[in-house]
């Protein structure tokens, strides 16, 4: 499966808040504070613009385990384990999901709420690298090419 290719209507402000991110702030070259504020400050923004609540963010290795993040519902609320735009894409994208009522049912049976959750990753993987993709092909290719990216 091609996830870069799955989602292709994504709002455009969205596609240009990362595009910024990467190509006129250089995100890759900020030092970590700069870094998660701008992930702090693009998380309100994106959530405003889904009209959702905005997701607390915490960067912390020892919380994800071997995860390169992960998104609680409960706590709304992002760990990462490090400053990745994908995994923060990712995690936002789960996030979206839940609040906009497209989670798992705990009423379900086991079988169907693994599926649940498997065509989930897929939806959050999708939307995250379309996107990352989407606001900067040079930047994506290069992240294939180097294997930098878990899923393209």
């Amino acid at each position: 499966m091609n996830y870069s290719e799955l989602y292709k209507k994504i709002k455009k402000s969205i596609v240009a808040s990362i595009k910024e991110a990467i190509l006129e702030k250089h995100f890759y070259k900020m030092d970590f504070k700069e870094k998660k504020a701008w992930m702090k400050e693009w998380l309100k923004f994106a959530s405003e613009k889904y009209g959702i609540k905005s997701p607390k963010l915490v960067i912390s290795k020892s919380r994800v385990g071997e995860k390169n993040g992960c998104y609680e519902p409960l706590l709304n609320r992002i760990i990462l384990s490090r400053c990745s735009i994908v995994t923060l894409l990712h995690e936002f994208k789960h996030a979206l999901d839940f609040q906009k009522q497209k989670h798992v049912n705990l009423n379900r049976s086991f079988l169907e709420a693994i599926g649940k959750i498997k065509r989930s990753e897929d939806k959050a993987r999708g939307w995250s690298v379309s996107l990352f993709a989407q606001a900067s092909p040079k930047h994506y290719q290069r992240a294939v090419e180097k294997e930098k990216l878990l899923f393209k």
